[in-house]
């Protein structure tokens, strides 16, 4: 029998690929609306039928097994079939409450995506006017109806598969959870997800789910306007200053501006990912001013226009291993410096002087690469955060930078290095 591969790492039948394919989604096995809504059989078989016909339709126009997302009708159709906020709930019991609106909406978009993929990758394997799913039966017990198909997968194999629906507040028939050889497709992404967030972030965790290319480590879209982004925090040295940052909305689009002007303060946040799996970064930076004379190489003029930190570890719990790639007022593009004292970073410069101010510039780099050019050695399996400054405390004049899309990836276009073309002695 073909294998393919689970999603927690175990392997099972082509088939319980093909259940899952159909779209047939995890969610919570009981409910308030199990003792409270009149079973339907009828209409529950009818809704689901229809949606996988609708499939077949698609399928039967010779769509590409390869074709990326469903067309926008039956995507529509399809995510309206399954209770993503349930489901969601489910596969996050204990964090569900403490997620921001955004959030929810990230991890409902993350599944709707996974089952997507799969039910595309399904229907290439079924021939047109072939019935991937036969009848058997169904049961209608406190509100909740079970469908029992018999299931036709790519390989030939057939299995059964019980499809369990309950009617939501809307009246709408909705995929709840399934059952396959004894196995509850809730606990597959509950379990994945719970595995992921032991040693990484929810970022992370979104992106395993949807299998994507790239992890969105913080995009500003959950800020609001005129206000500090969500998720963000400084040192308590800092809490009496005036932040220097707030998020803005340009054409639809939300990015970090930073305006400081002698504050100096570091926004950080903690975001763990999986170095190995996803090793590069990618951000947008826009400069708009640089500080005057400013030298990362000078304790007395170490400001740049624009920072973002990537922390790799932290020693003993407190000392930070960061690089810092900046736009520097005048040191040259690719130099690297690391002043003297604990903590501190090592410096990469991404843009220098007045070459490109006011312009969206988008850069990536290879993480290991560039702890392996600034440490020497190298690096650990995992991140600890991000952070960002810009600052102009040590000239004494300004720094003002736009900030957007920072993201891990599996992959980059274009083979990039580290940043790192040489290494300057600090100015002691």
């Amino acid at each position: 029998m073909q294998q393919t591969q689970h999603p927690t790492g175990r392997f099972r039948p082509a088939v319980l690929l093909a259940v899952a394919t159909i779209g047939l989604i995890l969610v919570p096995a009981t409910g308030p609306t199990a003792t409270t809504v009149q079973a339907d059989p009828d209409a529950a078989r009818a809704r689901f039928e229809s949606i996988v016909g609708r499939w077949q339709a698609v399928e039967a126009k010779a769509v590409p097994a390869t074709a990326a997302p469903l067309p926008s009708g039956i995507r529509v159709v399809f995510d309206s079939l399954f209770a993503l906020e349930a489901i969601s709930k489910e596969v996050l019991p204990k964090e569900w409450s403490k997620l921001s609106g955004f959030q929810r909406n990230q991890l409902q978009a993350a599944l709707a995506v996974a089952l997507r993929g799969q039910a595309t990758g399904f229907l290439g394997g079924i021939s047109p006017g072939a019935s991937p799913l036969n009848w058997v039966g169904n049961a209608a017990r406190n509100g909740r109806v079970v469908l029992t198909y018999q299931v036709q997968g790519q390989a030939n194999s057939r299995g059964v598969l019980d499809v369990e629906m309950l009617k939501d507040g809307s009246g709408h028939w909705r995929v709840q959870d399934l059952v396959w050889d004894k196995l509850r497709f809730t606990e597959v992404y509950r379990k994945q997800a719970e595995k992921t967030l032991k040693d990484y972030s929810f970022p992370m965790m979104v992106a395993q789910i949807r299998d994507a290319p790239e992890i969105i480590l913080e995009d500003f879209e959950d800020g609001p306007v005129g206000g500090l982004p969500v998720g963000w925090t400084w040192r308590s040295q800092d809490d009496k200053e005036v932040k220097p940052y707030t998020v803005r909305e340009e054409r639809g689009n939300r990015f970090l501006v930073a305006t400081d002007s002698g504050q100096s303060v570091i926004l950080g946040k903690e975001v763990k990912w999986d170095l190995n799996a996803y090793p590069y970064i990618s951000f947008r930076v826009r400069v708009n001013q640089i500080p005057v004379g400013g030298d990362e190489r000078d304790d007395k003029k170490v400001d740049s226009a624009a920072g973002i930190y990537i922390t790799y570890r932290k020693k003993l719990g407190l000392i930070p291993e960061s690089v810092k790639y900046v736009w520097s007022s005048t040191l040259p593009v690719g130099a690297a410096v690391l002043r003297e004292g604990t903590g501190r970073p090592w410096m990469v410069v991404i843009g220098s002087g007045t070459d490109g101010l006011g312009e969206w510039r988008t850069y990536a780099f290879d993480l290991r690469q560039a702890y392996r050019d600034t440490f020497g050695k190298n690096p650990p399996d995992k991140t600890e955060g991000i952070g960002i400054l810009s600052d102009a405390n040590s000239t004494q004049s300004k720094a003002f930078a736009d900030y957007d899309d920072i993201r891990a990836l599996r992959t980059v276009p274009k083979a990039v290095g580290s940043g790192v073309t040489q290494i300057m002695a600090p100015i002691k």
